[in-house]
Formats: structure tokens, sequence, C-alpha cells
């Protein structure tokens, strides 16, 4: 048996889409499925499909990711 193991470390969060992260490697992933997303060629235009929806890699969406540590 063969288990493989990823560790994600978020380091940027789109705005409005709470789900999806870049780690550290800059790459986009899902939280919720845990699920790399992979880039979009929509005509001449590159991005990501996030909910069904397309959005290119131009639009400045993106936020720092602010982690909350919980004291417990």
């Amino acid at each position: 048996m063969i288990v493989y193991q990823i560790n994600i470390i978020p380091k940027w969060a789109i705005d409005g889409y709470e789900n999806y992260i870049f780690s550290t490697n800059k790459k986009l992933f899902n939280i919720k499925t845990g699920k790399e997303i992979k880039p979009t060629l929509k005509g001449y235009t590159v991005g990501y499909y996030l909910n069904g929806k397309f959005l290119s890699k131009k639009r400045p969406l993106i936020k720092k990711y602010v982690t909350n540590n919980c004291p417990f």
C-alpha cells in the first residue's frame, strides 16, 4: 500500500472565494477537497475556474492569508 501526504502551507487567499488558497509553492488549492486547481487557457487569457466562474490571473483579487490561532 502506497500513501501520499501533501502539506499545504497557505500564503495568499482569494477575495470572495474563501475555499481557495495559493500555497507557498505558488499553486492554487481547494481547501475543502484538498485538490490542486490547474490553470486554464480561455481564448488568449490564462486563469482559473473557481465555483464554475472563470477568473483571469490579471485581476488582483488576492490578499494575505490570515491564520486564526486558537489558544486551546
